[in-house]
């Protein structure tokens, strides 16, 4: 019965959904990509192997997966994998980080008609989601057919549990059909716990990301990505990483109080969405800022360049002098700071953090990383790191001691997984 206003309430919206979507599709070529996939056009998967379904929404739930597809498939090696994801960017990000995934598709849109056949389609022996995607029409025809779901890195954001509440009918019978909730924090697991997730099938074991592969790079390696965004051998990079509409500005405003007292500060700029790129690059220029872009290969002289491909952020911040991480001055929520504390380098953001609260908290409280309250507390964080040598290096040093000691979710829960699979 509480799927009924739900699903009432989604054919309401359905006209004004297929509208926004064929905006979209005019305006953002990267829609138009397998577009037929949120619609269940999804080819069947082998009928001879078990599947493993990940279902990671975006760019974040992504860098989540990543560990963990590759755990589950050093440890079913003979398993098809099949990673979903809901945004373009998600998407081409799974297909560059998810290596070990069989093939990766969209989600189709939560509406039982379309959800139905894309279960039945793919046939999954279990399916993962990660974070705080919980489609009841998905979760429902899922646990129809018997098959077993895990919420991994489970998260309830301080934000989205009052809407939760507000829905407990429906996600009490939604979440009835998950086996295990393995959430990150003691926080999460209360707020799934009133959200009506059985107590018993709770556990807390910590966020995934602490457990991203750390790649050394060859020095060779670090030389060809400065060269491909322009950089000079040994000039010191300001790198800012996923960032937002008006971010860039902010950024650019504190590159050039900067500038004249650092000589040959570069500042990096890794939009979130890369389709803005253009947009931003126009805005830097109303303010007399020539940029460059990665893509064009046209930053070599230029004091900011964007770094507007998908999937290589992680391996830039090797090339940083500081790093800033983005989606945190403007109110989105931050995103990852264990990247580039994992690559050795001092961190900055903005207040707006709520997504990463306790990974930041861990970070402030090792001395590896600065929470600045806006906009004017960005030149002076940034002035005294990239003047300080020996400071950058203990934060760096504290931030990989952070990464290193909280590593250990994956492994727990590929154990969970096998209590599923055998």
């Amino acid at each position: 019965m509480p799927y009924l206003p739900y699903n009432l309430l989604l054919l309401a919206f359905l006209p004004f959904g297929l509208v926004a979507l064929g905006w979209r599709l005019l305006v953002r070529p990267e829609y138009r990509e397998a577009v037929a996939e949120r619609f269940a056009a999804i080819g069947p998967s082998p009928a001879d192997r078990r599947v493993v379904w990940v279902h990671a929404v975006s760019v974040g739930e992504v860098i989540s997966a990543t560990p963990l597809v590759a755990a589950v498939r050093a440890r079913y090696p003979e398993v098809h994998i099949v990673v979903s994801c809901g945004t373009p960017t998600g998407r081409a990000m799974a297909r560059t980080r998810c290596k070990e995934a069989d093939r990766v598709v969209y989600l189709p849109y939560d509406y039982p008609f379309l959800i139905g056949p894309a279960v039945r389609r793919l046939r999954p022996d279990l399916l993962l989601l990660l974070e705080s995607e919980l489609w009841p029409n998905l979760l429902k025809a899922v646990a129809r057919r018997g098959t077993p779901i895990l919420l991994v890195n489970g998260r309830i954001s301080r934000r989205s549990f009052p809407r939760y509440l507000l829905a407990r009918p429906l996600f009490g019978a939604a979440l009835s059909g998950i086996r295990r909730f393995l959430m990150q924090t003691r926080r999460d697991a209360s707020h799934i716990r009133r959200m009506g997730a059985p107590p018993d099938r709770i556990e807390v074991l910590g966020n995934i990301k602490y457990d991203q592969p750390v790649i050394d790079y060859p020095a060779e390696e670090l030389q060809r990505l400065r060269r491909e965004l322009g950089l000079a051998e040994h000039a010191p990079v300001l790198l800012a990483g996923s960032t937002h509409a008006d971010e860039e500005r902010i950024l650019a405003r504190a590159w050039s109080a900067l500038v004249a007292e650092v000589p040959g500060l570069v500042l990096v700029l890794a939009v979130r969405h890369p389709d803005r790129a253009a947009e931003v690059v126009a805005a830097l220029a109303r303010m007399g800022v020539p940029a460059g872009r990665k893509s064009l290969g046209d930053g070599a002289g230029k004091g900011v360049v964007l770094l507007d491909t998908i999937g290589e952020l992680s391996a830039h911040y090797r090339l940083a002098t500081v790093a800033f991480v983005g989606g945190s001055l403007v109110p989105v929520g931050g995103h990852n700071p264990l990247e580039p504390a994992g690559a050795g380098v001092p961190v900055v953001y903005g207040p707006h953090v709520r997504n990463f609260e306790a990974p930041c908290n861990a970070l402030e409280a090792a001395g590896a990383a600065v929470r600045v309250k806006g906009e004017a507390g960005l030149v002076p964080a940034f002035r005294r790191l990239l003047s300080d040598a020996s400071a950058r290096k203990a934060m760096g040093e504290a931030g990989t001691a952070v990464v290193r000691e909280n590593r250990g979710a994956v492994d727990h829960t590929v154990a969970f997984i096998e209590e599923v699979l055998g």
